[in-house]
């Protein structure tokens, strides 16, 4: 287990892409101090790379460890690429919003479990994957890389 360089005792589960410090949570990323970079650092930076996370406002610190969990995937270059493509943040926006709230269309289902959004989620993304009735390549390439994440991490 590495332990976090910033407040030694969680595990460290990140990465800063700038710094290369191993952190746990966001407040620690947050915390991670910067070291001053000769101009020939800056050629180095990588095309596309991601900010470091902002705070949203209508995101709970329980969802943003739900989230933070994931950061390892955002760190990957062939997943920035893919969320550069607005057909891929559309439908993982709407898979979000299925899964993040209680309403269908305009009536409140409140009797919607976890598992029913989970399932309907799934069956979202389905539809846009290979053999789906709305196949989408960027869909489909952004799940397999996704999966192929998940497996190494396991």
């Amino acid at each position: 287990m590495v332990k976090c360089e910033v407040c030694q005792e969680n595990e460290a589960c990140y990465k800063c892409p700038k710094t290369k410090v191993r952190y746990c949570s966001l407040k620690c990323y947050k915390n991670i101090k910067p070291e001053v970079t000769s101009n020939s650092d800056k050629s180095d930076k990588v095309v596309g790379a991601i900010e470091p996370p902002q705070e949203p406002n209508s995101v709970t610190e329980t969802e943003h460890k739900k989230l933070d969990k994931y950061q390892y995937a955002v760190e990957d270059a062939r997943i920035r690429e893919l969320l550069r493509h607005n057909t891929v943040k559309f439908h993982l926006d709407k898979v979000y919003r299925i899964l993040s709230v209680n309403s269908i269309g305009e009536t409140t289902d409140s009797s919607m479990t976890e598992d029913m959004k989970r399932e309907l989620a799934v069956d979202y993304l389905n539809t846009l994957r290979t053999g789906g009735i709305h196949c989408n390549e960027a869909i489909e390439e952004f799940c397999q890389v996704f999966l192929e994440l998940l497996r190494e991490r396991n």
